[in-house]
């Protein structure tokens, strides 16, 4: 009677442990202040836009944008922003004389090291038109781009000298020496 107790129990167990591997664990959504901070990133416009963005913890901020074709800086306050679960919506006013296309608002979604937005720009007269951002946390891009440098300095000091065994007048070795390749 004891063994099928236990055995009963050990059921019991494995399917509690079977059914909860099945279960599918999601992070919390971000809060405001996880989502706070300066991103950049690039608009697939077609030619090169760079973006920065500046969300403050008080809903306010700034937006600004350059194309490579132009080079003509577009700068945008953000009027407020707005955090539902991972749903963001931000709104701006054009703060620069050189905008042409005047931003409604950036939507779509809030990680806690990313965006992901869609901008919606007014044109002329009621036409829209709309783009795509995946946008990053400014220190991480930071941080990854001076790892990439110091990796290639390094290759590169490597490179740059190499040793070399000398030989003397008579064919002996008289050491190491470091050249240039």
């Amino acid at each position: 009677m004891k063994a099928q107790g236990v055995v009963a129990l050990y059921s019991i167990l494995l399917l509690q442990v079977g059914c909860a591997s099945h279960l599918t664990i999601r992070a919390a959504p971000p809060l405001t202040e996880d989502v706070a901070g300066v991103y950049v990133g690039q608009m697939n416009d077609g030619p090169e836009t760079w973006c920065r963005l500046e969300l403050n913890p008080d809903k306010t901020g700034l937006f600004a944008c350059c194309s490579t074709w132009d080079r003509k800086l577009r700068l945008y306050e953000v009027r407020d922003w707005d955090l539902d679960e991972r749903n963001i919506r931000i709104n701006l006013d054009s703060i620069s004389t050189a905008s042409h296309l005047a931003p409604i608002c950036l939507r779509g979604k809030a990680y806690r090291s990313s965006l992901e937005l869609e901008a919606r720009f007014r044109k002329y007269g009621d036409s829209q038109d709309r783009f795509f951002l995946k946008m990053r946390r400014e220190k991480e891009v930071a941080r990854q781009l001076s790892e990439l440098k110091r990796g290639m300095e390094s290759v590169a000091l490597t490179r740059a000298t190499i040793p070399v065994l000398v030989s003397g007048h008579d064919g002996s070795k008289t050491g190491a020496q470091t050249v240039a390749p």
